[in-house]
């Protein structure tokens, strides 16, 4: 087992009540490709690193995700709304059951120019050490 889901579930529990309001749950999900309507949430894993073991037959990983904002381009209010809203939901390790975090690195966004001027999109990065049990 990796530990991802478990990371990307307690992100997005974390992320759902918090933008309520400005983006539809359903929005809120896993995935790497631009999404079809706007505004959204996609979370994408970009890096799981097993460092070692722990007490208790547990395992150490330093985990690496992006979330990936997008709204229309003519939205920009919107677009920097979501992203500070981002930013304070995962200021702190969110909740989870299945995985403990050792650490937590305090998130940063960037805002990335759209080719084809469609859309707004910013990135937040998120970097975390868990453990979990085999």
């Amino acid at each position: 087992m990796t530990p991802d889901l478990a990371f990307q579930t307690a992100v997005r529990a974390a992320l759902v009540p918090a933008l309520a309001g400005l983006v539809e749950p359903s929005s809120i999900r896993t995935g790497t490709t631009r999404p079809e309507s706007f505004p959204a949430v996609l979370m994408s894993i970009s890096g799981i690193e097993i460092t070692g073991r722990a007490a208790g037959g547990q395992i150490v990983a330093q985990l690496d995700a992006m979330l990936h904002v997008w709204s229309c381009d003519d939205d920009a209010e919107t677009a920097q709304a979501i992203g500070a809203t981002i930013l304070r939901a995962v200021l702190d390790a969110p909740r989870a059951s299945e995985i403990a975090f050792d650490a937590w690195h305090r998130p940063s966004l960037a805002w990335v120019a759209d080719p084809a001027r469609e859309a707004l999109h910013g990135a937040v990065s998120l970097s975390a050490v868990v453990r979990w049990r085999e």
